[in-house]
């Protein structure tokens, strides 16, 4: 039965593919195109959080973009290396406890290739200072009451000054969530 699903559902999604821009227009799909997604995904503009002057590293990513440390440059390399649709710190609102609204600025939104399902990538640095944990914790407690899980649509790298970045891990959750 499954296989029938999946088979229908590529039919129908080639018998939209090679419609006329102008048929498109006229056809609203059941289930969005993957392409359709991604494009609209990379259409997004937006502002992310600024830098501060006095920060005098500069990290550009392969694809000419600031980032704020070496890990998230390898990480946007490595989203890019795959092909894989994302944005560094593309903010979202969300609520606090109180029902108040703030936002928040994500290392990485990107998306599923094959699903168009969106994901957050953070990345944990300097887990190794009390602060720093801290803020973390508290990040990471404010996905969760906002609806991003682990495993879900949030995933987290981290490090810390002895134990760097591995980039195996990382590679392996990348090829498992968003490929």
């Amino acid at each position: 039965m499954n296989v029938l699903i999946i088979k229908l559902y590529e039919e129908m999604k080639q018998v939209y593919h090679e419609l006329t821009p102008g048929r498109k227009i006229l056809v609203k799909p059941l289930i969005t195109p993957i392409e359709d997604i991604i494009k609209e995904f990379e259409s997004i503009q937006y502002q992310g959080k600024e830098f501060n002057e006095e920060d005098t590293r500069e990290y550009y990513t392969s694809k000419g973009e600031r980032v704020r440390s070496k890990s998230e440059k390898i990480i946007a390399d490595e989203l890019c290396r795959h092909g894989i649709p994302y944005k560094y710190e593309l903010p979202i609102d969300f609520v606090d406890s109180r029902g108040r609204e703030f936002k928040v600025y994500p290392d990485f939104t990107a998306l599923n290739k094959r699903t168009g399902d969106k994901w957050i990538i953070e990345h944990f640095g300097l887990m190794d200072y009390p602060e720093y944990y801290d803020n973390a914790m508290l990040k990471l407690d404010t996905y969760e009451r906002n609806g991003y899980l682990l495993g879900k649509n949030l995933l987290i790298f981290h490090e810390t000054d002895r134990m760097p970045l591995n980039i195996k891990v990382m590679q392996k959750y990348i090829e498992k969530y968003l490929m």
